[in-house]
């Protein structure tokens, strides 16, 4: 599950309007919230923000699920760039954009992720039923509105 998932699932109508739920964080909680929110959800100079950090981190070896989204609307753009600039010769500024690209995709599957082997989460994960029955979103709401009713 990448930050974007779990931003867009708070973000959502069901989680979002429990107000009294969002009051219980703590003023760190809801910063750190929002700045995860500007990042992934603000796509203000075409992401560029998000970029920076996501080029940081892979030059840090630290671990990174990237948002796969903006990677590959780079690519798309790339393909769409002409082969050759205006005297007919290879656009290289074009193919350094997409090498760099590459390397940024190959270099975030190299990096090795350390997780600490967590027992009651590998098992609930294992032992998942198979049954459960996934909820609409008109549902996820009705149950949100049972948890916390507000005058609306």
């Amino acid at each position: 599950m990448t930050m974007t998932e779990i931003v867009s699932a708070i973000n959502s109508p069901c989680v979002f309007r429990l107000k009294q739920t969002f009051l219980g964080l703590s003023k760190k909680e809801k910063d750190d919230f929002e700045d995860m929110r500007s990042l992934v959800l603000d796509p203000q100079h075409n992401y560029q923000t998000y970029r920076d950090i996501l080029n940081q981190l892979s030059m840090s070896s630290t671990p990174v699920v990237p948002y796969i989204g903006v990677l590959l609307s780079d690519m798309i753009s790339l393909a769409e760039l002409p082969n050759k600039d205006k005297e007919g010769l290879i656009n290289f500024k074009k193919m350094r954009r997409i090498s760099y690209t590459l390397d940024l995709i190959t270099k975030l599957q190299t990096l090795p992720y350390t997780f600490e082997d967590k027992y009651a989460i590998k098992s609930f994960i294992l032992h998942f039923p198979s049954n459960v029955q996934i909820m609409t979103q008109k549902e996820l709401y009705r149950f949100s509105k049972r948890c916390e009713t507000t005058a609306e």
